[in-house]
């Protein structure tokens, strides 16, 4: 392993549930065997244990650290100074790059958790255990959406119309979109991969006929690439009911939709 370590040098790949932080065909690529924290962008920290000692190396392009061999607790010691700013801000905890730590077979696992606990304090996040591919592994080619990601949008907004508007208000309105925004929406993401897997948000904007009948709908903003979660999105708010606008005529309505995963269940990754 440190003879890999060492012809990578800080040309490395980890991929997770939610994506891949580093670039594609990198020397060396690592997979994460525990759950993973949400997370966009491509900047991470790995430490690897070996017999010879502890190995950091910065993932992605924002990240690019390189040290080792040393004492594990002279690694840590070294990453708690480059991870000072995370004892800041909570918005600066959500955007503390991941950590992931793997460890060579020998290693005892007392030393494993012992290396966890250490490196707790410096992880808002949470620590996700990875370990190499082996060499010669086949990558399956990057996935792309089938669906017209732009199918659904409408960034100016709703069609014009003649119709008569009528009226409903803001409780009745909740009333009836609340059950899908706070559990529906998220279910949208699931078995989507990548960045888009990690959540976001999107407008959509709908128009309620008389008879309280989504006519039509539309996302007018979107923090997803992959059109299958807008079109997800979509179907379900064209099925929901609203009550009958009073006067009677359609109401117009821009609905603000936050989609948050609710788990991380592991998924096949490569193929040998």
């Amino acid at each position: 392993l440190d003879a890999r370590i060492q012809v990578a040098d800080n040309d490395h790949q980890v991929l997770t549930r939610w994506g891949q932080a580093g670039r594609e065909s990198a020397r060396m690529v690592w997979v994460a065997l525990t759950d993973t924290p949400p997370f966009r962008g491509d900047g991470a920290y790995l430490v690897i244990l070996t017999d010879r000692g502890a190995y950091l190396r910065g993932v992605g392009t924002h990240t690019r650290t390189r040290l080792g061999a040393l004492p594990p607790a002279d690694l840590i010691s070294e990453l708690g100074e480059i991870l000072h700013h995370l004892e800041g801000t909570p918005e600066q905890h959500a955007a503390a790059p991941p950590l992931f730590l793997s460890a060579e077979s020998g290693i005892p696992l007392e030393q494993i958790a012992r290396t966890l606990q250490d490196l707790t304090p410096l992880a808002p996040r949470g620590i996700t255990l990875v370990v190499p591919l082996p060499e010669g592994t086949r990558m399956p080619a990057p996935f792309e959406a089938r669906v017209d990601p732009q199918g659904g949008r409408c960034p100016d907004g709703l069609p014009d119309t003649e119709e008569a508007y009528g009226e409903l208000t803001a409780t009745a309105l909740q009333n009836a979109a609340g059950p899908f925004l706070t559990e529906g929406a998220s279910a949208c993401l699931a078995g989507i991969q990548g960045p888009d897997g990690a959540g976001g948000r999107m407008t959509v904007a709908l128009r309620i006929d008389p008879a309280g009948t989504v006519k039509h709908a539309c996302v007018t903003a979107s923090d997803f690439s992959d059109g299958r979660i807008e079109a997800c999105v979509l179907g379900a708010v064209l099925r929901s009911r609203f009550p009958q606008p009073t006067p009677e005529g359609i109401v117009d309505v821009a609905l603000p939709v936050r989609l948050v995963p609710t788990h991380s269940p592991l998924q096949p990754l490569c193929g040998r």
